[in-house]
């Protein structure tokens, strides 16, 4: 093993470095292609029956009726129902 300031020399095979190379390319792709896709993932925005129902300019008497048929899907938390922001956008479309 080297010491602090002594160099290390190994000799590798050719064949051997071209295979590193390419792994380490397509390592260096991977992580290029990650970095100009990935976003980070936000929690998600829960609205209220009112907040949903004033968005879409309904009456909570549709936004009742549109849970029933199964059009938005609603989420009982500590016994209040909300709706994720996205979905709703989602069934507008």
């Amino acid at each position: 093993m080297a010491g602090k300031d002594e160099i290390e020399i190994a000799l590798v095979p050719k064949s051997q470095m071209e295979e590193i190379q390419k792994k380490l390319d397509t390592l260096n792709e991977a992580l290029q292609d990650i970095r100009q896709n990935w976003q980070p993932k936000e929690p998600p925005v829960y609205l209220s029956r009112n907040e949903v129902a004033a968005m879409l300019g309904i009456t909570l008497a549709t936004l009742h009726s549109w849970d029933k048929k199964g059009l938005l899907k609603r989420y009982s938390i500590q016994n209040r129902v909300w709706y994720k922001r996205d979905e709703v956008e989602a069934a507008l479309k």
